[in-house]
């Protein structure tokens, strides 16, 4: 496990089915050297568990990993579900950002993958509830059906000064003491 002078560093990206999440994680992963993606459908067998399970399982792989310090993670979990989930890891700072999509994009997309469409309204109403806990925290929120991955990934890298996000676009959850 890692000592408090290597707690983790997270950006996690949260969204829907067909938002864009992996795509934005993986592209994020090349430009930003510092970044270990931590890819949960590569790690288990994500469609039978919770999202609070998945978040867990993947902070106990990275904290495991010994040159592992920032992490960017994408996960489809409730902003309100973060924070306890996060009790209990060495995670310095947590910084959660929505990827989203108007609900015609993500059919097109989530069709291109083989999806026949049977659970679109219950994916809708997911990614209705997610950007409105994600409006009332202040989360930053990307329509990547406006912003490409490649202009999402420079506005973060754009941000600098050591964070991942721009100061005022920031929401951090810090682990309790």
């Amino acid at each position: 496990m890692l000592s408090d002078q290597q707690a983790l560093k997270l950006l996690l990206i949260i969204g829907a089915s067909g938002s864009g999440k992996t795509s934005l994680a993986q592209a994020l992963a090349k430009v930003c050297r510092s970044l270990t993606w931590v890819h949960p459908d590569g790690l288990m067998n994500t469609p039978n568990m919770q999202p609070e399970e998945i978040l867990d399982r993947s902070l106990c792989w990275a904290e495991a990993q010994v040159s592992v310090s920032e992490v960017v993670l994408d996960c489809q979990i409730r902003p309100s579900a973060v924070e306890k989930v996060l009790e209990g890891h060495p995670v310095e700072r947590c910084e959660i950002i929505l990827l989203d999509c108007p609900h015609s994009v993500r059919e097109q997309r989530l069709e291109a993958r083989g999806w026949d469409g049977r659970d679109f309204g219950r994916i809708h109403r997911w990614a209705e509830m997610l950007r409105q806990e994600s409006e009332e925290a202040g989360l930053t929120i990307f329509d990547s059906s406006v912003d490409s991955v490649g202009s999402i990934v420079d506005k973060i890298e754009q941000a600098g000064s050591g964070g991942l996000l721009p100061p005022g676009a920031r929401q951090r959850i810090r682990r309790r003491q």
